[in-house]
Formats: C-alpha cells, sequence, structure tokens
C-alpha cells in the first residue's frame, strides 16, 4: 500500500476526512451494481483544492487485475433506466459540440452508451477492462476495446469523450484527464460524471452516503474538479446534477427486505439526490 501524506494532485497539506472501514477488495466490491454503501477507505481532505482520496491507496497492480476480473450481471437488468440516463446526457452534449462525429466511452461496460451513439449518429467506441463485461457487449453485436487507459492507443481523434462515474475509481485520476486531452480534436468536450462530495445529500448522509463504496478512491466538489480539469488543460463549460432513472425493483433492492414482484422492474423512476455532477469541459489550446 502507498501512504500519501500530501494531496497527490497539488502537494499541499492534507487533513483527516473520515476513517475507513474497509482494509483489502474483491472483484465483487467493485461491481457498477454494488451496494455496500459507507464501506470506504481511509479517506483525506486537501486543505487547498478540497479534494477528498483515500490514504493510503489500493495497489494499482491489485486494482487493474480486480477490474479485469470484475463480474456484474445486474448492470444489464437496469438497461431501461440506464439507456434513459444517456439519452439525457446526449441532449447536453449536442448542445455544447456539434452533433455526430467520433466518440470514445471509457469504462463503457457493457457497451449501452456506445450503442445508443451510434443510433444518433455517432462514430462511437467504448473502452473497458473488464473481460466479462466486453464479452458481454459483443455478444450483442458491440465491440469495445479491452484495454485499460494507460495502454489504449487512439488512431484518430475524438470529437467527444465521455467517462461516466470513472474518475472517482481511478488510481491516477489525472492519467484520465491527460489521455483525454491528447485524444481530443481541438476544441474536443469532456463529459465526466462523478459524485459531489460537497452537496447537501453527502453531507446529511455523513458515513452512509451511497456513494462512499469499496471501488471510489476519490471524491470531488466542483471547485476540485474544476481546479483538477483546469489544471490539465481544460476549461470547464457546464456543471450540472446528473439524474439517474432505476426501476423500481432495483431502488428497492438496495434495501435488507424487499418485495421481489416482476412488476416492479417496468416501474422507471427519474432520480435526482442532487449529490452527483455531471460536467463538461472544453479542450483548451496547447
Amino acid at each position: 500500500m502507498n501512504n500519501y501524506i500530501k494531496c497527490t494532485f497539488c502537494n499541499h497539506d492534507a487533513v483527516k476526512y473520515r476513517t475507513g472501514n474497509l482494509s483489502a477488495f474483491t472483484p465483487a466490491d467493485m461491481r457498477i451494481t454494488d451496494s455496500q454503501y459507507g464501506k470506504h477507505w481511509n479517506l483525506w481532505k486537501c486543505t487547498y483544492c478540497s479534494v477528498v482520496f483515500a490514504n493510503p491507496l489500493p495497489d494499482e497492480s491489485l486494482l487493474v487485475q480486480t477490474y479485469a476480473q470484475m463480474n456484474d450481471s445486474a448492470y444489464a437488468e437496469e438497461e431501461t433506466g440506464r439507456k434513459k440516463n444517456f439519452t439525457r446526457l446526449f441532449t447536453s452534449i449536442e448542445q455544447v459540440t456539434t452533433s455526430g462525429g467520433r466518440l470514445l466511452d471509457i469504462g463503457a461496460a457493457s457497451g449501452l452508451l456506445v450503442e445508443l451513439a451510434r443510433l444518433r449518429g455517432w462514430q462511437a467506441e467504448g473502452l473497458e477492462i473488464s473481460s466479462s463485461l466486453v464479452e458481454e457487449a459483443k455478444q450483442k453485436h458491440i465491440q469495445l476495446h479491452q484495454a485499460s487507459i494507460e495502454d489504449f492507443t487512439a488512431d484518430m481523434p475524438f470529437r467527444v469523450i465521455t467517462a461516466i462515474d470513472i474518475i472517482e475509481h481511478l488510481h491516477k485520476p489525472e492519467i484520465l484527464l491527460k489521455k483525454a486531452w491528447g485524444w481530443l480534436q481541438q476544441d474536443g468536450v469532456l463529459c465526466l460524471v462523478t459524485p459531489d462530495i460537497g452537496s447537501i445529500t453527502a453531507r446529511l448522509s455523513r458515513g452512509k452516503w451511497w456513494h462512499f463504496r469499496p471501488a471510489h478512491l476519490y471524491y470531488f466538489n466542483k471547485k476540485s474538479i474544476s481546479h483538477l480539469l483546469s489544471k490539465n488543460g481544460f476549461e470547464v463549460i457546464m456543471i450540472k446534477h446528473y439524474v439517474w432513472h432505476f426501476s423500481l425493483s432495483y431502488l428497492l433492492s438496495r434495501f435488507k427486505w424487499h418485495p421481489k414482484l416482476s412488476l416492479f422492474k417496468s416501474i422507471i423512476i427519474p432520480l435526482n439526490l442532487f449529490d452527483s455532477m455531471e460536467i463538461y469541459a472544453r479542450k483548451s489550446k496547447a
């Protein structure tokens, strides 16, 4: 384990934010549909940029290996709701940049966003490290690149890069931004979605916040994510709240005791707890 006593982004002093209750992890802990709310690493908060980060961080090579082995069969069960999430996302993407062109989805899971982008006229491709999710996409005739961010090489620049609930999982979040900057065409747009630890929901929920989960290593608020983007060559265009869409069945499954009725799977509920940020940033000139 690596022990950081300074902020990993700006090297300023960090103070203890929350004592953790986690010391190890398995592939199951990294699932997108994981519900171990309140389970997290020791967290520290930078006194300058306000980013909150795990300290110590889990071993990077073990983390990559764990994600590669991760299997999340429940992800596909929420396809209807997830497509509603992404449809709304594209409404905003197509407001801040010209519709169409090349698009890369980082952390593409089983390729739902890639599939939707292609239906909307984008030349879309995805990047995913989990072998089981890549295989699941293949079964639906969606070809994804199975590679880490560090190992992927883009043959041509992209107009848009999306990374939905990805940056908080990474051992080195700046790598994503540096790679995205290099892969984007001039004036290209990066779209991020990530939890907002500065939200009222996060503060009121305290240690039970649903975004405190084993897979999350970093937490941002508007100040810290804007600082990180600016530092890595991006100009923030817009920050808004991300609206989730879940089936009633999925929401009820978050509770220990819940009714299991197939009818609940068809009832889709929009959920905005004002604690997830949807960020659009434009690549600045070198």
